[in-house]
């Protein structure tokens, strides 16, 4: 079964190059929790430990292409020229999960076509994702003292501040510090990183308990801040499991 939805990377859409996603091929596929497993001599049954991470999904979308216009190795070629320049991940949108977007590269030997007659062509490209989808709404600033996140995981916030001498913000009633601030710094979760506006880090300014950074949890997060802050505003970068 051929549907009109798409997929839509670096600038371009499927639907751009005349490519029909096939329903009848397709497959979903999910994450799973990265574990250590160990076998030991005499002890029936692995030993299953948790590495506390969630392992990249390959996921394929499966195509048909028909062409009469030009020939469908011209067509290929054009999906070639579209994929080949992404080198690190970039937002993917699926138009079937319309709130959200993955994290994707292209894997090496993607675009490979099989035709299905003179001007027919089934085609699959596949893509390395990271484990979770993030939020369209949740990849904009906020500068609300109350967000909610409706989703069940943790999201991994970008907390942009500005101002003067030693400040702190407050996510949820636990403090974290940046000392001899002047101007702007960005507390990075996802990183792990605090840097100033031109990129340069701010760790050997920073005090955060045990070295943890702000995460928002299921529900309702209180955001807060000292005097020497004139402006703060989250980007939450909402997230739920493939």
């Amino acid at each position: 079964m051929l549907n009109v939805d798409y997929i839509r990377i670096n600038g371009r859409s499927s639907r751009d190059l005349g490519m029909k996603m096939d329903f009848s091929s397709f497959q979903w596929n999910s994450t799973a929790h990265a574990r250590t497993v160990t076998s030991i001599p005499g002890l029936s049954g692995d030993r299953q430990y948790s590495d506390n991470r969630f392992v990249n999904v390959k996921q394929t979308f499966p195509f048909a292409i028909e062409s009469f216009q030009q020939p469908l190795l011209q067509v290929q070629s054009s999906i070639s020229q579209w994929l080949n320049p992404i080198a690190d991940y970039m937002p993917l949108f699926f138009s079937v999960l319309p709130d959200y977007f993955l994290e994707a590269v292209p894997v090496s030997d993607n675009a490979q076509l099989s035709w299905v007659d003179r001007w027919t062509g089934m085609l699959s490209l596949t893509f390395d994702c990271k484990p979770y989808m993030k939020r369209f709404d949740g990849d904009q600033y906020t500068s609300s003292s109350t967000i909610k996140n409706v989703e069940q995981a943790t999201a991994l916030p970008l907390i942009h501040i500005t101002g003067s001498g030693n400040v702190t913000v407050v996510v949820n009633d636990v403090t974290y510090t940046i000392n001899d601030l002047d101007g702007d710094a960005f507390i990075d979760s996802e990183l792990e990183e605090t840097y100033d506006a031109d990129g340069s880090s701010l760790a050997d300014s920073t005090q955060f308990v045990d070295h943890n950074y702000p995460i928002l949890v299921p529900g309702e997060n209180t955001i807060g801040h000292s005097d020497g802050i004139t402006a703060l505003e989250v980007k939450p970068r909402w997230r739920k499991l493939m």
